[in-house]
């Protein structure tokens, strides 16, 4: 497992060497999708942080504090000391292939389009979201097994 911004880094390398835009949006569901897969597929997190249910859709607090300022990013995600976080891949491992297909698939999309796929009905966010225990709760966790359930649904019906 990884910290969010470790795999929102992969992201962000990707996006980079491309061309392709990226703000903060895109950059926390493009993580958040790739965790939902990695547990469809290898029933394991790829990323040692909760995502929370904000009202906006599905939140990786970690990256979004980092650049919730920035409308267009162009540096990487770092930890408290400075340091810059790397997804600490092997060439040909599992977890790069997948973070490559997340990236082939999704790149295209915007941000708005990409959080309207999140907030579907039936998908962990809208389930958790809609669960809250008070309207008034801004962020609510959303458990790995219900995102496990979801894209193992996702993965029988394709």
């Amino acid at each position: 497992m990884q910290p969010a911004i470790a795999i929102a880094n992969f992201f962000l390398q990707e996006s980079f060497d491309s061309g392709h835009s990226m703000n903060c949006r895109k950059l926390v569901v493009l993580t958040y999708i790739a965790h939902g897969w990695h547990l469809g597929i290898a029933e394991q997190p790829l990323v040692c942080e909760s995502v929370e249910a904000w009202q906006m859709g599905p939140i990786f607090p970690s990256i979004y504090h980092q650049f919730k300022s920035q409308e267009h990013i162009t540096n990487f995600a770092t930890d408290y000391d400075g340091q810059h976080f790397f997804v600490p891949i092997t060439k040909e491992s599992d977890k790069q292939l997948l973070l490559r297909k997340v990236w082939a698939v999704y790149k295209q999309y915007s941000d708005v389009q990409l959080f309207k796929m999140c907030q579907k009905e039936g998908t962990p966010w809208q389930t958790t979201w809609e669960n809250r225990d008070h309207e008034d709760q801004v962020a609510v966790v959303i458990s790995n097994n219900t995102i496990l359930s979801y894209y193992k649904q996702q993965l029988g019906s394709s």
